[in-house]
């Protein structure tokens, strides 16, 4: 699909699913937040149903946060400053409600939070 929302959606899952399985315990909170994210996607006819389940897919998908941080840097060249500048607070905003969807903060969500805001583009 060449799709830049949902290019965009698929980076956002796949940072939010790092971080939430980072600490071992991929919570029943977490996993609901981020399968929420996706259903107002489609809700709002940003995605359809075949791209949510292609979003749904990436559940059972292992992966670093390197790997995806190096994706998320080649997503964003070709935008310009203000543009990135919008990605990059949909996704600090993102990780910051994920990382409080269970009501614990672990020291290895902060690390993979510090590892986003370090990135640079």
């Amino acid at each position: 699909m060449d799709n830049p929302v949902f290019d965009f959606a698929q980076l956002i899952v796949r940072i939010g699913l790092v971080m939430a399985k980072n600490d071992g315990a991929f919570d029943a909170s977490e996993r609901i937040f981020i399968q929420s994210f996706s259903t107002k996607l489609l809700d709002q006819n940003i995605i359809d149903n075949e791209m949510q389940e292609a979003l749904l897919g990436l559940y059972g998908r292992q992966e670093t946060i390197e790997s995806v941080l190096a994706d998320i840097k080649t997503f964003m060249a070709p935008f310009n400053d203000l543009e990135k500048s919008k990605i990059k607070q949909t996704i600090d905003g993102f990780l910051l409600e994920l990382m409080n969807a269970d009501g614990v903060i672990a020291p290895e969500e902060v690390e993979v939070y510090n590892k986003w805001k370090s990135l640079e583009l």
